[in-house]
């Protein structure tokens, strides 16, 4: 896939790999996607898959990239330490975020629990990746029609905001983790979650100070 000539701008359009995803596993996936910026911060780009156009609004997506900066990646680099570019890096100095209906179609069966984001270690510079400090985050599926399983009215825009800053503070952890454990593959995967889970508690905590 190929890199952008300059740091990603706003209704840039770029091709990325879905990272870490197999059909095999997630026969509903795609392999790739095409995806816009909708969204830039100082720490943050945010893309949004084109087959998912509107997921939120222009101001919505600007309020998370607000709250990334202004509690999010302090936050989690206060506790775990902080990102830092790879070779090649699409966006120096800032973290991808990339919302698409593929995380989605990664559950199975949404009365079973969902998968609301993922991060991939191979993006972090490694072949196969997409030479970015990134994760994924699902889409607002109101009708049930992306998520298997899943009922209309449970995935909700409303409802999937609410679980956005937790799910970016947990997947920011994790990045961290990858780029900072000194054998990134053979981490404790209790203890790695166990960590994205208090990222996801001092997060909360910080955001609750500042309301």
């Amino acid at each position: 896939f190929g890199l952008m000539a300059a740091a990603p701008q706003l209704g840039d359009v770029m091709d990325f790999g879905f990272s870490c995803v197999t059909q095999t596993q997630f026969p509903n996936t795609p392999t790739d996607i095409t995806a816009e910026v909708v969204s830039v911060s100082n720490n943050a780009v945010i893309f949004e898959d084109t087959l998912s156009r509107g997921a939120f609004t222009a101001a919505e997506y600007d309020d998370i990239a607000l709250n990334f900066d202004n509690v999010i990646i302090g936050t989690d680099t206060l506790y775990f330490g902080a990102p830092s570019d790879v070779p090649g890096d699409i966006a120096p100095g800032q973290v991808v975020i990339l919302y698409s209906q593929g995380v989605n179609q990664m559950t199975e069966d949404y009365t079973n629990g969902f998968i609301a984001g993922f991060f991939c270690p191979l993006d972090l510079g490694f072949s196969g990746g997409n030479d970015a400090k990134m994760f994924y985050l699902l889409v607002p599926d109101p009708t049930g029609d992306l998520t298997p399983g899943a009922d209309g009215g449970l995935l909700t825009k409303t409802n999937v905001l609410r679980l956005t800053d937790n799910t970016v503070a947990h997947e920011l952890q994790h990045l961290i983790n990858s780029q900072n454990h000194p054998n990134p593959l053979g981490m404790d995967v209790g203890i790695n979650e166990g960590l994205s889970h208090l990222a996801e508690e001092v997060v909360g905590h910080a955001t609750a100070q500042i309301a």
